[in-house]
């Protein structure tokens, strides 16, 4: 069935993201859409290499979470 914007099935779901990245209690900062169009690389996607990541908002939040030491590197690993 076709979702809202008309993509068969958002990346969310394709990537399993509540069973694999939410948290049984939650407690921290859970990206659920992807800002750009059903083509666009997701934020739950591993890039090919961080140094080029093509996602701002991810570069930006890991970036971010990073210098203020929540998390040891800027990757979507130590996010989880």
């Amino acid at each position: 069935m076709p979702v809202g914007c008309g993509a068969q099935k958002h990346q969310w779901d394709r990537l399993e993201v509540a069973r694999l990245w939410l948290p049984s209690t939650p407690r921290c900062f859970v990206v659920g859409e992807n800002p750009g169009n059903t083509a666009s690389e997701y934020f739950y996607e591993r890039p090919a290499t961080y140094v080029s990541n093509q996602v701002a908002a991810r570069r930006a939040i890991l970036s971010g979470l990073q210098q203020q030491g929540l998390i040891a590197d800027a990757t979507r690993e130590s996010f989880r």
